[in-house]
């Protein structure tokens, strides 16, 4: 049984190899090269119209990349030294002056205080004591509020005029002082009780 399964393999291949002119010089491997490479063309075909659509993408992507940084880089130039830039800007002019310079690039800006500005103040030389004569003439005391260095008098409440004769001594005039400022107290007490 064996004997008669191969011989009819056999037979069938030498017909299959006759019928497909196998003797006649067809080349049988070149055949085979062409029904494989024809089966997968389409396959082939779609994988080399993908490639070549990836590469025009990573391409034309490359390109807005470019355009991009140098579009940036133009307006990162405006806004740190063109039109664009931060104007610096001070609250007060009288205080200082400011400029925009030619540097580059985000920082801060200081301004150094070299003076403060002081308050006001009357200075004598030192007396000896409270019996120093002290001149004669007329102290007057404005009463009101001092903002900015700035004296704004209270018009509701009048000056008080306290005349210093010849010859008082620096304890007369703290005296005078303390008698007249006394009596406009007593008084505004009472009128603000009335």
């Amino acid at each position: 049984m064996a004997t008669t399964s191969a011989t009819s393999s056999g037979s069938a291949t030498a017909s299959l190899v006759s019928s497909l002119g196998g003797g006649s010089g067809i080349d049988m491997t070149g055949l085979a090269e062409q029904l494989a490479a024809a089966q997968f063309a389409a396959r082939l075909d779609q994988i080399s119209a993908r490639t070549d659509k990836l590469t025009t993408q990573i391409s034309s992507a490359s390109t807005l990349k470019s355009m991009i940084s140098s579009l940036a880089s133009s307006l990162g130039d405006r806004v740190r030294t063109g039109d664009l830039a931060a104007a610096p800007q001070i609250a007060n002019s009288a205080v200082a002056q400011v400029s925009k310079g030619a540097a580059t690039g985000r920082g801060t800006t200081t301004l150094e205080v070299t003076s403060l500005s002081k308050a006001q103040t009357l200075v004598s030389p030192p007396a000896a004591s409270e019996t120093v004569v002290a001149g004669s003439g007329t102290l007057t005391v404005r009463f009101g509020t001092v903002s900015g260095g700035a004296f704004t008098a209270d018009t509701a409440r009048a000056a008080v005029d306290i005349t210093i004769p010849a010859g008082a001594t620096l304890g007369d005039v703290a005296s005078a002082i303390r008698t007249d400022l006394l009596d406009i107290r007593e008084a505004m007490l009472g009128t603000a009780s009335n």
